[in-house]
Formats: C-alpha cells, structure tokens, sequence
C-alpha cells in the first residue's frame, strides 16, 4: 500500500461512523476509497451547515451560535483541510471551489470551540451544494474523453440554469448570482481541463478567462475582423460584470455596506448571460476537441 493510498483508508477509518455514499456520483475519481471519503466529507460539511442555516441569515446583530454547533463545524473544516493538505502534490490532490471556500474562510473567523461563537452580522444562509461538487481533483478529468464530459458538462450547464431560473422565480437572487458565477465557472474548468490542463486555483474568474483564451488562442489584434473584436469585447464585459455582481452582492459575503437590492430585471439578465457565456465557452472547446 502506498503512502497515498494509506492516507486515504486512514480517512476512511477516521469516518467509519459516518460514511455516507449519496454524493459519490459528484467525485468521478478511479478510487473506490476516495470516491467514499468525499462523499462522505461532502455528507458531513452538508449536515452540518444545514444546521448552521437554522441561524442564518444575521441583520444588523450579530447572533449567538451554541458550542456543541461551532465544535462540530470546526471539526469537518478541520477533518477536509488536514486531508487536503496531505494530498498536496500527489495525483489526488484536490482543492475546494470558490465559493466554499470562501464560507470556510469566514467560519474560520468566528468559530471558537469553547463557549459558543458569534456568527457576523449581515450574514447571509448558505447555497447548500446537493448536486454540486464542493472538492475538484485536480488532474481527475485530464485523461477522460472529451465528448463523453462535454456531454455531461452540457447537462450540468442546463440543470444548474434550470435551478437559477427557478430561485429566480422564488426571488432568490442572490443565489441565482451565484449559480451564474458556478456556471461560466465550471464551463471555464471543463474546457481547460479538455487541454490536459488543470485550471488556475486562484478563485478568480479573470484568471479563469486569461488560461481559457491562452490555450484556446482566443485574443484580438490587428488581424482580427472588428465584428469579432467586439464579440470576444462583449464577453469580457460581461464575464467581469457576472463576476463583480457576485463578490459585491451574492450569497457568497455577508458583509452589508457593499450590498445592493438586486431588481429581478437584472438578475434575469445576469443570469441569462452566464447561460450564454457558458454555452459560448463549450462551443468552443467542441470546436476544438
């Protein structure tokens, strides 16, 4: 047995009295072991911010969160973390997608682990990913056939714009901000990854766009016919304006003095513009399979 694969039966044994298979179908990963241990880190991360939403949202007060609740937190973000960090730099290491990440990063702000904790003021519930992957293995999908994930990359596209559309209609905007962001997101992702390369980990889109355009040799010069140059134009604009209404607005930051009240009008159309986005992103990397 290798030291990687130690590491991932000792995880397993850590979990025993938690394994949990319902989101192995979200960690496509040619290890049975590992396939069970982020299923079950997923199942743990999920329960437990569940009940951490029972206190969310916060307004202008902060509120009082129970210790056994902030221990029990502290413990899975404690549990991911320590796996993460030993799987650094082997062929499963893996990272956590943004906007989690950034959840973790505030939990790790006003999580104490005596006495009880108090959760910010204006801060809001959490997107729960229940058909979502929250863990990406970084070099997973650099050897999988291109048409067989576009296909299933397409399908992803279409179900998350499905469930936007339907918190848009619950007036869930902030969410629907956020499902955009995920969307041009993982849509960036798969066609990087399709070049056998592994995405940039910066958490920012930007970076996402630059590596895209890089490999696909996607830039405008003297060369390139103006109706074209305002096209890939257009889709800057609108990549970065996707981008700054999510950090500024969306369910990712409590924070208040930044916020504004988001108009369904313009949350229809951020929303129809990530689906475009996206689509025009796949297109793409099909063209160049």
């Amino acid at each position: 047995m290798t030291t990687v694969q130690n590491t991932i039966v000792a995880m397993e044994k850590e979990l025993s009295e938690e394994i949990n298979h319902d989101y192995e179908k979200l960690y496509d990963v040619d290890n049975k072991e590992l396939m069970c241990v982020l299923s079950s880190l997923h199942n743990k991360l999920v329960s437990n911010f569940e009940v951490l939403n029972k206190y969310l949202p916060t307004t202008s007060e902060e509120r009082y969160l129970h210790a056994d609740v902030s221990r029990k937190i502290m413990e899975i973000l404690e549990q991911i973390k320590r796996f993460k960090d030993k799987l650094i730099g082997t062929q499963y290491e893996f990272f956590v997608v943004e906007y989690y990440n950034n959840i973790f990063e505030l939990c790790d702000s006003f999580l104490q682990q005596y006495r009880g904790s108090y959760i910010p003021k204006n801060t809001e519930k959490i997107e729960i990913y229940y058909a979502i992957s929250i863990f990406i293995i970084k070099e997973q999908k650099a050897n999988v056939n291109v048409l067989e994930t576009k296909l299933i990359d397409y399908k992803y596209i279409a179900d998350l714009a499905f469930a936007a559309k339907e918190d848009l209609q619950k007036g869930n905007y902030d969410s629907v901000i956020t499902k955009s962001r995920t969307m041009i997101e993982e849509a960036f992702c798969f066609a990087i990854e399709a070049k056998g390369v592994s995405p940039t980990k910066d958490g920012k889109i930007t970076s996402l766009d630059k590596q895209f355009r890089t490999h696909y040799n996607i830039h405008t010069d003297s060369n390139t016919d103006e109706r074209i140059k305002k096209l890939l134009g257009g889709l800057t604009t609108a990549i970065q304006g996707i981008s700054d209404m999510r950090n500024n607005n969306s369910d990712s930051h409590g924070t208040g003095s930044r916020r504004y009240r988001l108009e369904k009008h313009h949350t229809e159309f951020c929303l129809n513009a990530a689906i475009s986005v996206a689509n025009f992103i796949l297109g793409i990397a099909e063209k160049n399979k």
